[in-house]
């Protein structure tokens, strides 16, 4: 047989064996070649299974097609027709006795997934093999040839051994989480559970007992609910997938324990459940701290309202105190005056003229006007006026008029200073209000200068702007200035830098609530040379007003 006969074949190797000079081997031209290692070479070239032969005493190589992409890069396709001690240094101690053992006694082995290192690819590579070696025989009976028919089985071993890793590294987040994992066969009802979720259950057996009897060592109360959401999940709500926490009995002593359970439900062709499987952890621990984190809770907003009850209460003794200093001091005044009166009309001699007497019950009125004041503002406060559209004031005049009735509280030396623009038109505030708005801002601007008495003369002054969007007065004082943490709490009500029984804290409070209501604004602010400066922006009368809510 010519070689072009036993090299038959468009496959790779066939060429390759048509194409090489075989008489420049030991094992001289494809002509003189025995049958029996013809046969092997044909039976080997139309093989699809990777085969690998080695013949004669120097062990010359033939493989097929198949058996090529194992050798990668480097040693194909020097390999064939070389001697296998040249081809395989790498690794000949490992396959060199197997093949003696066939060569020598005829003994052929087998080798699952066996570790074989190799060359290739420019380096020593683990590969893993599955393959035998069996004797092949001459014309007269003697061995030979090795054939080695093999599978390199190194993506499977890798896929096996991730498996594996995969699988322990699952094991041990299992066991560092304290989950435990069971599965339930939806037609049998059927259930197998790990050792963790059968001492969760207080049962003793990790299978062979049923869904209802684990239902049995549910919490009663939870029942109910715990089937409704196993139901939810066969009839395939939210894919299939539930989580749950409910309450199990546990082992003797211990008493009910709570559990989170998460699962997922697997449906046949045909949508049915099929089986379900998931993980119960036991959240005992994390219930009940949240039991007392609510109870906590539960403390600590009785304990807010109990103080804030005491706060109410302080507070409106301070009220009750500032309202009684406030109305004591004109009251007292008003009482020292009209019995000073009492006696001059009983007097047979009086000591006062007309003029003394008109000026005696003019100041006499004025404590009675500040106590009706006190009361306004508390009423006022307490029930908020409803501002008329129609209603507006005339500054210049509600500022004289104020002027006036604080001069008496600036006494001598201190004057308030007035510059108005020479024509004022009427804002959207009732004189009332602007008058009652400007005592309030003057009564603190005088409590505020007679602080730096004698360092420097006492400075109060009211500017009133005319601007395009209505009025903007500004009322500034040459006192000591508002500490910052006092600022943004000026205009809260019964807020006060007084000491007790000074003041209501009110009056500040009701000038923004008038001015708001008007649709203006009114803020505070410290002068940069020093001293303080109220802000009112006021709109024209007739301008639509906005409610402070």
């Amino acid at each position: 047989m010519k070689a072009e006969e036993l090299f038959s074949g468009d496959g790779e190797m066939a060429v390759r064996m048509r194409e090489k000079d075989w008489a420049s081997t030991s094992l001289g031209p494809v002509d003189s070649w025995p049958h029996s290692l013809k046969t092997i070479v044909r039976l080997l070239l139309h093989s699809r299974h990777p085969m690998f032969l080695w013949w004669g005493p120097q062990l010359i190589q033939f493989y097929n097609d198949a058996y090529v992409p194992s050798f990668g890069k480097g040693k194909h396709p020097t390999a064939l027709g070389s001697s296998g001690h040249e081809t395989w240094p790498e690794v000949w101690p490992i396959i060199g006795p197997q093949i003696d053992d066939v060569m020598r006694h005829g003994k052929a082995s087998w080798n699952v997934d066996q570790l074989v290192p190799i060359f290739r690819n420019g380096s020593i590579e683990d590969v893993y093999w599955t393959y035998g070696y069996s004797p092949v025989f001459d014309e007269s009976g003697k061995i030979s040839g090795t054939l080695a028919v093999c599978t390199e089985t190194t993506a499977h071993v890798q896929s096996e051994r991730a498996l594996r890793q995969s699988e322990d590294h699952l094991r041990r987040v299992m066991e560092a989480s304290g989950a435990g994992t069971w599965e339930v066969d939806a037609a049998s009802g059927q259930m197998q559970a790990d050792a963790r979720m059968a001492a969760l259950f207080g049962l003793s057996e990790q299978s062979g007992f049923s869904l209802q009897q684990a239902m049995e060592r549910v919490h009663p109360d939870d029942r109910e609910r715990l089937r409704g959401v196993i139901a939810s999940a066969v009839a395939g709500e939210m894919q299939g997938r539930f989580r749950v926490e409910y309450r199990v009995e546990g082992s003797a002593g211990v008493g009910f324990r709570w559990i989170e359970v998460r699962g997922q439900v697997t449906f046949d062709a045909a949508g049915k459940a099929h089986r379900f499987v998931g993980t119960a952890l036991d959240i005992s621990e994390r219930k009940w701290a949240e039991e007392q984190l609510a109870e906590s809770e539960r403390l600590r907003g009785r304990a807010e309202r109990e103080r804030a009850e005491v706060e109410r209460l302080v507070l409106m003794g301070q009220m009750a105190a500032g309202v009684a200093h406030e109305v004591n001091n004109p009251l007292a005044f008003v009482k020292a005056n009209l019995s000073f009166l009492a006696r001059e009309v009983d007097s047979e001699m009086p000591s006062l003229d007309r003029t003394e007497l008109q000026s005696l019950l003019q100041e006499t009125l004025q404590g009675v006007l500040r106590i009706q004041q006190i009361v306004t503002d508390l009423k006022a406060f307490s029930r908020a006026e409803k501002l008329g559209e129609e209603e507006q004031g005339a500054l210049e005049d509600a500022l004289r008029e104020a002027g006036r009735l604080v001069s008496l509280r600036l006494g001598a030396g201190c004057q308030v200073e007035l510059e108005l623009d020479p024509v004022l038109p009427a804002v959207r505030l009732s004189q009332r209000h602007m008058v009652q708005v400007m005592v309030n801002l003057l009564l603190n601007a005088a409590d505020a200068v007679d602080q730096v008495r004698p360092l420097r003369p006492p400075r109060i002054s009211v500017r009133a702007l005319r601007v395009e969007e209505g009025v903007h007065l500004l009322v500034e004082d040459n006192g000591p200035g508002i500490p910052p943490e006092v600022l943004p709490r000026l205009f809260q009500p019964f807020f006060t830098t007084k000491p007790p029984g000074k003041g209501t804290g009110l009056g500040l409070a009701l000038c923004w609530q008038y001015i708001a209501r008007a649709g203006g604004t009114l803020h505070a602010e410290n002068r940069a040379e020093g001293g303080a400066r109220f802000v009112l922006k006021l709109p024209l009368a007739g301008a639509p007003g906005t409610s402070p809510g």
